[in-house]
């Protein structure tokens, strides 16, 4: 039987004092160290893991006492030096402290450079395929300018001034029988249509037996001076006194004009048979076609053609059509209404002779 043990007393002749068990630990407030071999690194505390592998680390672990000792019995009869009692708790301590440290994978390195693409080798083009190419090259592109041309119209031909000065020629028109002077005064009313981009207008004179003869002439003028002013497939605007009569308003006359600028501006001649068939009000909406400041279409000729039972002599020809036409528009009088339209109408006048 062991009786009570005194408790060590520090004296400076560090006496031998017998180790406290874990229950000792536990009943002064302080947690018990762990005694797992798993939890204490192998290959930094060789002391702990002979400490946990000694036999009274593996007894108590099983519930059981060494030799000598009482089951259960609170105090140990076993005592070691005093100096190595200290060491081996502080040891303790320290495992129990130290954090467990996670393992850290070194990341993988990534590579920053551009995955090239792969190219394929481009495949030897043979003379033959190039042969063939230039071949179909060659027969599609006049076939699509042939269709593009048939479905957009034939190609605009223009004659030139020089040009026009031939046509216009006394060879070229002798069968008319006329004066040079009429073919060249007609040109020259032609080309200040482009020159001054203002509409000219010239008024033939002729008599009853003379018209089919004038309407020859006219329809020359037009068509060489469509060809000279838009294309030479370009055809003329042809109106006459059922196109215009009626027309009571200046509102009639901007619908009448609006209704045939498309045309003016597509051929570039304008034809108005029979000009003393028309009354002084209807004959007012050739202000708009005639006006040199703001014409319906600024760049167009406009020809007109009056009968008359005499011929005028030379030089009197603008007295003779200022006659005849106040006696006919005799609705608007000859103040303010008669002379601008007179001299809108009377740009050139021209008499056709037998």
């Amino acid at each position: 039987m062991h009786g009570t043990k005194p408790k060590a007393q520090s004296t400076p002749n560090r006496e031998p004092h017998c180790r406290r068990s874990v229950r000792d630990y536990r009943d002064e407030n302080m947690s018990p160290v762990p005694l797992m071999e798993s939890a204490l690194p192998s290959d930094r505390s060789p002391n702990l893991r002979e400490l946990s592998g000694s036999p009274r680390a593996r007894l108590h672990r099983q519930g059981e006492t060494p030799e000598g000792s009482e089951s259960g019995s609170d105090d140990s009869d076993q005592c070691e030096e005093p100096d190595q009692e200290p060491r081996r708790r502080s040891e303790y301590a320290q495992v129990a402290s130290r954090p467990r440290q996670p393992s850290v994978q070194p990341a993988k390195a990534v590579s920053l450079r551009p995955r090239q693409p792969s190219v394929q080798p481009a495949k030897a083009v043979s003379s033959q395929g190039c042969f063939w190419l230039v071949l179909v090259f060659m027969i599609a592109v006049p076939v699509g300018t042939g269709y593009y041309l048939s479905l957009n119209g034939t190609k605009c031909e223009k004659t030139s001034t020089k040009e026009l000065k031939r046509d216009f020629s006394p060879p070229k028109l002798e069968g008319f029988g006329q004066d040079p002077f009429f073919w060249s005064d007609i040109r020259v009313q032609i080309e200040e249509v482009l020159a001054f981009a203002s509409p000219r207008s010239i008024v033939f004179l002729h008599q009853k037996a003379d018209a089919p003869k004038m309407r020859r002439i006219v329809a020359t003028v037009a068509a060489n001076a469509a060809c000279y002013l838009r294309c030479c497939h370009a055809v003329p605007l042809q109106l006459n006194s059922t196109h215009v009569k009626n027309r009571t308003s200046i509102d009639d006359y901007g619908v009448l004009s609006d209704r045939y600028r498309a045309d003016l501006e597509a051929s570039g001649v304008l034809i108005m048979d029979n000009l003393t068939e028309l009354s002084g009000t209807d004959a007012q909406m050739f202000h708009l076609f005639c006006d040199d400041s703001a014409p319906v279409v600024a760049q167009a000729l406009i020809l007109f053609t009056v009968e008359v039972a005499t011929l005028p002599e030379a030089g009197s020809e603008a007295a003779e059509l200022r006659r005849v036409l106040a006696a006919r528009w005799t609705d608007i009088g000859r103040g303010d209404k008669f002379d601008p339209l007179f001299v809108r109408i009377a740009g050139q006048i021209v008499t056709i002779r037998s």
